[in-house]
Order: C-alpha cells, then structure tokens, then sequence
C-alpha cells in the first residue's frame, strides 16, 4: 500500500518507535481479514497525522503517548471491534488541546533566513512536514523532493512573514521569477505550479490580493489541519 510506504519511511526517519505495537496489531487484523485494506489504511493515516499534531507541531513527549499505546495494543490484537478503534482514537484525543490553543501552538510554526527565531533546520523540517501533509489532503500527492519554500509576502520586511501562513511550496524555477516581485505578479506564476495548494491560492487571492493577511492563513490552516485532516473534533465531543 501506497499510504503504508509513506507512512512507515516517515517514522523511520523519525526514529519514530512509540506507536509499533498498534501498527502491529493492526497489521495482524489486516491478515486475518477482519479490517480491508482501505479502513488498514485510514487508521495508519490517522496514527500519522496524529503524531505530527502531537510530536512535530504540539512538540509533546513520546513517552506520554505509552498509556493508551500499551492498553489499546492487546485490545486491538485480540478482541478487536469498531468501538475500541473509536476509544483509541479518542484516548489520543483527549491528548490534544483544544481546537483554539493548537491552532496557537500552530501558529507558531514558520522558517525564514531573516529572523533568528525562525533559522534553524528543525524549524524549515517542521515546515515541510506540514506542507507535505496539506498538499497530500488538498491534492492527493507527494511535494517533489526539489521543492522550495516561498515567502508569499517578503520575510525580510516582518517577522509574522515567516510564519507558515505565509508559506506555499513552489518550484524553483518558479520562485526564481517570483524573487522582488508584488503579490499581484506573483500569483499568475503560482498557478503555474504542479501543486495544489499553491495553485488553490493563487485562484483564491485573485480577487483580493491586496487584503492578503497571513495570520487569517495560520487560523484557517490549523483549523483546516485539526477538523479536516485529523478530524479530532468528532472525538473529543464524545468524551
């Protein structure tokens, strides 16, 4: 499975161990045919998204994730059912904040080579990870390995521009001709792009280029990130 390469490679490079022994059992239901491939693949999806929520953007401890990991990891592999799937997706759930303070953590999150705050390569690392993740769920497909990070609004003129409300990926080739250009040049290159989320952008900004306010970016990206793509919401108002 696409998703489960995908999945499994991040985790290696994370050195990502915590959540093995609920891959695991997952992985034997797959093989007792008591899931299909399809729901094997939304759960290990959900476990993904769920650590980069927790660990890369909330930057949360692994070892506090090992009590519903280790209770839910036998329960999975013996007596599994849809009910315990849905109480361990809550117990990781309950782990999260609420919908207004991640969306604080998450805006938090950018990189530029203007602001000391924002050099390093664990911040441009946590970027990427994110625009990965939203380009997957808004386009359906990987960033190519060659892609650059663009500053909508030029970091060297504010700090708040290098926040990941500011922030597409863009080709290279592309951003070289976006380099000391307006916005209302820009947005023409950036519908020339391979990827969804910069090309959704540039169409959405057409009309209203001149209001463009990356911190309005950074709520809609965090909520998009916690009701869309984590869906977390639907467990938390269980419990």
């Amino acid at each position: 499975l696409d998703v489960e390469k995908k999945v499994f490679q991040f985790f290696k490079d994370k050195k990502a161990e915590q959540f093995r022994p609920i891959i695991l059992s997952l992985m034997h239901q797959k093989d007792l045919q008591n899931i299909t491939d399809e729901e094997y693949a939304s759960l290990i999806e959900f476990i993904y998204v769920f650590y980069i929520c927790y660990n890369i953007i909330g930057e949360e401890k692994s070892n506090k994730l090992e009590e519903p990991i280790y209770k839910y990891a036998p329960i999975l592999e013996n007596n599994y059912s849809e009910d315990e799937i849905k109480n361990f997706k809550a117990s990781l759930a309950k782990r999260l904040p609420s919908r207004d303070v991640f969306i604080g953590i998450f805006k938090n999150i950018g990189w530029s080579n203007h602001t000391e705050f924002y050099r390093t390569e664990k911040n441009k690392d946590r970027v990427k990870i994110i625009l990965e993740l939203l380009e997957q769920h808004i386009g359906g497909r990987a960033l190519d390995n060659n892609y650059t990070i663009e500053h909508i609004l030029p970091d060297s003129l504010s700090e708040k521009n290098a926040m990941i409300g500011n922030l597409l990926p863009l080709e290279e080739r592309l951003n070289n001709l976006c380099k000391n250009k307006p916005l209302t040049e820009k947005l023409p290159i950036y519908k020339q792009s391979n990827y969804a989320i910069t090309r959704n952008f540039a169409i959405m900004q057409e009309s209203k280029c001149h209001t463009f306010d990356p911190e309005k970016r950074n709520s809609y990206l965090g909520g998009l990130l916690y009701d869309d793509i984590l869906g977390i919401q639907e467990y938390n108002s269980k419990n």
